[in-house]
């Protein structure tokens, strides 16, 4: 999962709204939010609040913002006179600095997905956390740092697709004493693991299926990732179709696509080059390449919104933008970011499940 950031930051610019007297739209690092007409001013010291915050009652009543009680606080995107509007823009009532991250002291959470029932068959035993089978990296929006790449870097940009997150590989055992010696006599190293990002089943189960009745397990199975990723990897890959989310890409079933890979024995990702070689040679389907080239930011809207690549049919949720070659940066860690449609996160009836 992304990091909450409710930034206490300058209005990077202030247009009026086209279609409407009384707004304005400013423009928050790489959000746009729509304002009333004349209430704040470029440069202005402000109080962010980005999609998919959660705002606690007395915030509410405060900061006068009653009509998201009816959405239980959750902060979002919306289309006003044919403009979008990310987020919130308030006014720093309480002189915050400015870099301070407001959501604590304002008692704001992020929203969190529910879990649906994709996830049963799987034990409660089994959502756990397993050594070497790490949670994928959590990947920031674009938005919230909109200059960490910088233009005419290197860069591939793949398709976001609406599913249930996966993963699976082989990770060092981790035992001791006596099943440790009989480990190295029987050379059993490495236990192979399928999971979710809260699930993580493993051959050592003590169940006669390990896999379960689920939907990670029946990927698995359909790949023959057991017999098809080497030892000491584990792979990263979407789940989507019928029964998954409200995008079906005209699937009557399930499929996945994969999109990374961790050498557990390192525990750092293969870059982007040689993981779609390994996925190649290993008969694995991949995530859309929608570009691969020079970056820059006109690229954004271009990739992020449309229709999907697996499906003329089905609206695009968004993309995933990275460096060709592995990157680190101090304020986003691991560098590979997402952007995500708007019509796509206004969209009537959408789910978004675990």
């Amino acid at each position: 999962m992304s990091k909450l950031i409710v930034d206490v930051t300058t209005i990077k610019s202030i247009e009026e709204h086209p279609n409407a007297n009384r707004l304005d739209i400013a423009t928050i690092k790489g959000w746009r939010s729509i304002v009333p007409k004349g209430e704040f001013t470029k440069g202005e010291l402000v109080i962010y609040v980005p999609p998919d915050s959660v705002l606690p009652s007395d915030f509410i009543k405060r900061f006068d913002v009653g009509y998201l009680k009816n959405k239980h606080g959750r902060v979002g995107t919306v289309k006003l006179r044919g403009e979008y509007s990310e987020g919130i823009v308030l006014k720093n009532m309480d002189n915050l600095p400015r870099g301070t991250n407001a959501a604590e002291y304002y008692r704001i959470v992020k929203w969190e997905p529910c879990v649906f029932e994709h996830r049963k068959g799987i034990a409660r035993s089994h959502r756990k956390h397993v050594k070497g089978f790490l949670r994928y990296t959590g990947i920031e929006n674009i938005k919230n740092y909109p200059d960490v790449l910088e233009p005419g870097t290197s860069v591939v940009i793949t398709e976001k697709i609406h599913g249930t997150n996966f993963r699976a590989g082989w990770v060092p055992r981790y035992t001791r004493g006596l099943v440790k010696y009989l480990d190295k006599l029987l050379n059993r190293h490495y236990d192979f693991v399928v999971g979710s990002r809260r699930v993580a089943v493993s051959t050592r189960s003590k169940k006669h299926d390990f896999y379960g009745t689920n939907v990670y397990a029946a990927m698995a199975r359909q790949y023959e990732l057991k017999e098809r990723i080497p030892k000491g990897f584990v792979v990263y890959g979407e789940i989507y179709g019928l029964g998954i989310q409200d995008l079906t890409y005209g699937l009557n079933g399930i499929d996945i696509a994969f999109f990374d890979i961790m050498n557990t024995n390192t525990e750092k990702y293969l870059g982007y080059g040689l993981a779609s070689k390994l996925f190649n040679d290993w008969g694995l389907p991949t995530v859309p390449l929608l570009y691969s080239g020079f970056w820059t930011t006109d690229l954004l809207e271009q990739h992020s919104t449309g229709m999907s690549a697996l499906d003329n049919d089905t609206l695009r949720e968004g993309c995933v933008i990275r460096p060709i070659w592995e990157s680190h940066n101090s304020r986003v860690g691991r560098v590979i970011l997402k952007a995500i449609s708007q019509e796509y996160l206004t969209r009537k009836k959408g789910t978004e499940w675990h």
